[in-house]
């Protein structure tokens, strides 16, 4: 006995497989998104080497500006009865101090460079698998913990062609505390 499916019922099959087909192709894209992003590097090596490339960055910067520092006042604090050649002996000295601690700039540019870099990639990623699920993730999280202050510094210093911290904003927050 051979039973005949209405015309509305092979529609609706029709339908049902079709959106099958379509639910699978997202799936499949979802799954590929996801595999591209690679969450693990977010918690792996690269991260941990991310890390460590900004922490020497801000060790090296802070080494420099020490010796750079040192060095200045070496010149400023000499004795007021030193002999002009002992003088400009220790000048000349504190300059070429001065000079090799500025090479600090190109590693650490270097380093922020490869930060930057691993940075874009994860943001690049985040859009594409943030593209293929349809929505935004809402990933401006705002944490209670951090003040008006912290907010602020947060931003960093003033950058040239606008945002961050200006010199007015610094002394704004210095009045209220």
């Amino acid at each position: 006995m051979k039973k005949i499916i209405s015309e509305h019922h092979q529609d609706v099959i029709e339908q049902l497989r079709s959106q099958r087909a379509d639910l699978i192709s997202y799936i499949r894209r979802t799954r590929k998104a996801i595999e591209d992003f690679a969450p693990s590097a977010l918690r792996g090596e690269r991260m941990t080497q991310a890390k460590a490339q900004m922490k020497a960055v801000v060790e090296t910067t802070e080494s420099a500006a020490d010796l750079i520092m040192a060095r200045a006042e070496d010149c400023l604090n000499a004795p007021a009865d030193e002999a002009p050649d002992a003088y400009r002996a220790r000048v000349n000295d504190a300059c070429l101090q001065i000079i090799e601690a500025c090479a600090f700039q190109d590693l650490t540019g270097q380093r922020i460079n490869k930060v930057a870099t691993m940075l874009s990639t994860i943001e690049a990623r985040l859009a594409a698998l943030e593209h293929e699920l349809g929505e935004p993730f809402g990933l401006e999280v705002e944490d209670p913990q951090l003040g008006l202050v912290d907010d602020v510094l947060l931003q960093g210093p003033a950058l040239p062609n606008g945002g961050g911290i200006t010199q007015h904003d610094v002394d704004a927050i210095l009045r209220r505390g």
